[in-house]
């Protein structure tokens, strides 16, 4: 295992470091801000990348790794364009947005409308470039967000037709709120999910309380026919 913290290295450097560790398996950055286009096809026997990138600074923005089975991308605001990762078998993204500055509401427009035009198929984008994916672990957890009847009125008050701005995925789940999820949010979800991996043989839904006990029994009754329509693939749940 080769890890690098802090450590100001170019393209050009890390294909030097790499290619003196021909056995090398796992590979940790942390916080490299110079690297752009990483390119670890040299390293073979590569199977693990875990990367920790600033939010303010790219590094890496491009990542060509043809031949790793895990990877591990966290702390990241600013675009990374995976080039090649055909063998990805685990795939864990932390994607986060951080402003210090009053956000305006020109601002605000730009980022919905590109989160709209280029996030909401991110994840059954993953799926369906993931070819060897046998197992999905899908957990939940609190975090705040902004209210979908507030984005409608700003989406009005600009002249934009907020049924033309939301697709049908993005409808599907719009702003379900911890206390408001039911047993068909759930499973609309996992049926998205479950029809974008072709692959699959194993999901696994972590929801740490997010369902009350009687619509947990409910989904429950849903995980036999949502296993039977997608290929049988093994459901487990956990409350």
């Amino acid at each position: 295992m080769l890890s690098l913290r802090s450590c100001k290295v170019s393209d050009e450097c890390i294909d030097k470091i790499l290619s003196g560790c021909p056995i090398l398996e796992s590979l940790k950055l942390y916080f490299c801000d110079e690297l752009r286009v990483l390119d670890v096809r040299m390293s073979q026997r590569l199977r693990t990348l875990e990367i920790d990138r600033n939010i303010w600074v790219p590094g890496p923005t491009q990542i060509v790794a043809p031949q790793i089975h895990c990877l591990r991308l966290s702390n990241s605001q600013l675009p990374c364009t995976f080039v090649d990762v055909s063998s990805l078998t685990e795939a864990s993204l932390d994607i986060c947005f951080c402003s210090l500055e009053d956000l305006k509401a020109d601002f605000l427009q730009v980022m919905l409308l590109k989160m709209l035009d280029k996030l909401q198929k991110c994840l059954v984008k993953l799926l369906q470039n993931s070819p060897e994916l046998k197992k999905l672990t899908v957990r939940t957890m609190d975090s705040g967000t902004i209210q979908e009847t507030y984005i409608d009125d700003y989406l009005n008050s600009r002249g934009l037709n907020p049924d033309q701005c939301w697709s049908s995925e993005a409808r599907a789940f719009k702003n379900v709120y911890r206390w408001d999820v039911e047993s068909k949010h759930v499973a609309s979800f996992m049926e998205l999910m479950l029809k974008s991996a072709k692959t699959l043989e194993k999901m696994v839904v972590m929801l740490k309380g997010y369902l009350e006990r009687r619509r947990f029994e409910e989904l429950l009754e849903m995980v036999p026919m949502l296993s039977h329509n997608n290929n049988n693939v093994s459901i487990v749940l956990s409350s």
